[in-house]
């Protein structure tokens, strides 16, 4: 006999349940989030699985998600392409394994602009210091070697 739910799904948050993170033991984490504020994913990560979350208020926009992640790569995997440091701790649970210790979300913004470098002035450049330059470089294969010139008439 087969009993067939309809409308409901394993990996689907039910009704007035935005978010889902189970642990699955040592082979991850299950995480679905369906069109949820980044800042609320990352919260109830950090609660579940035992992180401390730093500069959670610069989180912007919302995730989907729906997936199962191993518990050292949850972080990047809920905010792909975001500014977050993340640090790690051996998960003593599962040997050999890491988990999130620690991640800092930084703020989104505009590159910062390179400060204005005085120019640097030419030093000249001796004949013999280009000579030996070239040598060095020649002998550490930088350069091709020097083609030894044969007589003419060999």
């Amino acid at each position: 006999m087969a009993v067939c739910v309809v409308g409901s799904s394993p990996a689907a948050p039910r009704d007035g349940e935005a978010i889902q993170i189970e642990r699955l033991g040592c082979q991850g984490v299950r995480v679905v989030a369906r069109d949820v504020r980044a800042d609320a994913v990352l919260a109830k990560l950090a609660a579940a699985l035992d992180f401390q979350v730093s500069g959670i208020e610069a989180l912007a926009g919302n995730v989907t998600i729906s997936s199962v992640v191993p518990l050292a790569k949850v972080v990047s995997s809920v905010l792909p392409g975001r500014n977050v440091i993340v640090s790690y701790r051996r998960d003593d649970s599962c040997r050999g394994q890491w988990k999130v210790a620690r991640a800092w979300v930084l703020q989104q913004g505009a590159p910062a602009a390179l400060p204005h470098l005085p120019a640097i002035a030419a030093i000249p450049i001796t004949p013999e210091a280009r000579e030996q330059d070239e040598l060095y470089q020649r002998a550490h294969g930088m350069m091709p070697p020097l083609e030894e010139s044969t007589p003419a008439g060999r």
